[in-house]
């Protein structure tokens, strides 16, 4: 869990990101802006996640041409359990899902059984395509939900998107 006040970050520069100890295995990360200084679109994007740590990156809208300014982004990285784990009736399910595009498709979470529609957090950890881009889910029923890498639009209307890895946990 941490924070990273970012300076002036022009697009395309990345921080690398040290855990304080380092995971058993490749964690789970999430990341998310948790200032508004440039008041514009500003993507919060993650790449080359490992036991170690994780580079964080900002990218503004495409039709912004001046550098960012001061912003803090917020992060916390989680060990995926074997499956599932218990907090008291709170239940958590981590993992990654792969061939995420520009496209819905569905995608199954019920590999372990959650009582209740969980609440959903997704992270594009990938950087394969260079637009700014949000990783977005539409719909929770019967163990699936729809999964899409966004596009903004401040620039053209093409939103087509190579396919990103996307980490999701679910809480139940």
């Amino acid at each position: 869990l941490g924070t990273t006040h970012t300076i002036g970050t022009p697009t395309g520069e990345w921080y690398i990101i040290e855990f304080p100890f380092p995971f058993r295995e490749i964690p789970q990360v999430f990341a998310n802006l948790q200032t508004d200084v440039n008041g514009a679109y500003v993507a919060v994007r993650i790449r080359g996640v490992s036991r170690f740590g994780f580079q964080l990156g900002l990218q503004q809208a495409e039709n912004i041409a001046t550098a960012l300014t001061d912003e803090t982004v917020g992060w916390v990285a989680i060990q995926s359990p074997t499956t599932q784990s218990r907090w008291g009736t709170l239940r958590l399910e981590l993992g990654t899902w792969a061939g995420v595009t520009d496209t819905a498709t569905t995608r199954n979470w019920a590999t372990v059984s959650l009582a209740n529609t969980p609440h959903i957090l997704v992270q594009a950890v990938t950087y394969l395509g260079t637009e700014p881009i949000v990783a977005r889910w539409n719909g929770t029923s019967a163990g699936f939900t729809e999964i899409i890498v966004q596009e903004e639009l401040s620039a053209d209307s093409e939103q087509v998107h190579v396919a990103e890895e996307v980490s999701y946990m679910f809480l139940a």
